[in-house]
């Protein structure tokens, strides 16, 4: 599972996620989708992610919807103006600034309405659970425990629990979204995990040397004792699979 970090540090919500006591009427119980924080506060992207949607509206002040996987969305709303570092399409890397928070017409004090959402338009889950359990910005963290079936098939769930243990080192540099479809910044970052283990004055082709590296890395983290051939066989797949399943791809 994805993790995502605090898109405002050192606050606390001052509503919930679910249902709550309004504590202006203690006799209503009222229901929230997402966090609500009060304060004048910078708002940052909780995770790297494309900026899907990015707009206005009466009810909602500026907001912006980031995609950071096929199933996992974050929605910022209330924002004193437009982003000015990014548009509708733009990566936007974890903890880049979004904008600062703002006041709708009747309110009091500035606010930031925060959503984790299963789909752009909706299905809207508890933040609580996606939030990294220690970390409040992004750095180096023990990438999390995948659930993968260790089949030795190099398949979109494999892809996805890779970048998501790549996104755990942010020395790895990967700003891509967990889509289980490896492209250049997916390389660049495998590349990067292997350190002195890619051999870069070989004289195969770059992909048959990464993989060599990734052998030489899972050899020496006792998870593969197969051939370096530069080969994705089924065996170091499996291997590959377990690293992740034990959380140990770091």
């Amino acid at each position: 599972m994805m993790r995502i970090f605090d898109p405002v540090p050192g606050y606390e919500p001052e509503l919930p996620f679910g249902l709550y006591r309004d504590y202006r009427n203690l006799d209503e119980v009222v229901s929230s989708k997402g966090l609500t924080y009060e304060g004048d506060i910078a708002v940052t992207a909780a995770q790297d992610g494309y900026a899907v949607s990015v707009g206005h509206s009466n009810d909602t002040g500026h907001f912006v919807i980031l995609k950071h996987a096929d199933d996992l969305y974050t929605y910022y709303s209330n924002g004193l103006e437009a982003p000015k570092n990014f548009s509708e399409g733009d990566l936007v890397e974890c903890a880049e600034y979004i904008f600062e928070s703002g006041k709708l017409p009747g309110q009091d004090v500035s606010k930031i309405y925060f959503e984790v959402r299963r789909s752009q338009d909706g299905d809207q889950v508890d933040p609580n659970i996606f939030f990294h359990p220690y970390a409040k910005m992004p750095g180096v963290t023990d990438p999390d425990q995948a659930n993968l079936v260790v089949d030795g098939v190099l398949g979109q769930q494999t892809w996805k629990a890779w970048q998501d243990a790549l996104k755990a080192n942010r020395t790895w540099n990967y700003a891509g979204i967990t889509d289980g479809i490896p492209g250049e910044r997916t390389w660049a970052a495998i590349k990067a995990s292997l350190g002195f283990l890619f051999d870069e004055t070989s004289i195969d082709d770059e992909e048959t040397v990464i993989i060599r590296g990734l052998q030489n890395k899972l050899t020496d983290m006792e998870f593969y004792n197969g051939p370096i051939n530069g080969e994705f066989t089924t065996e170091f797949v499996s291997a590959l699979q377990r690293s992740l399943n034990s959380a140990q791809y770091k």
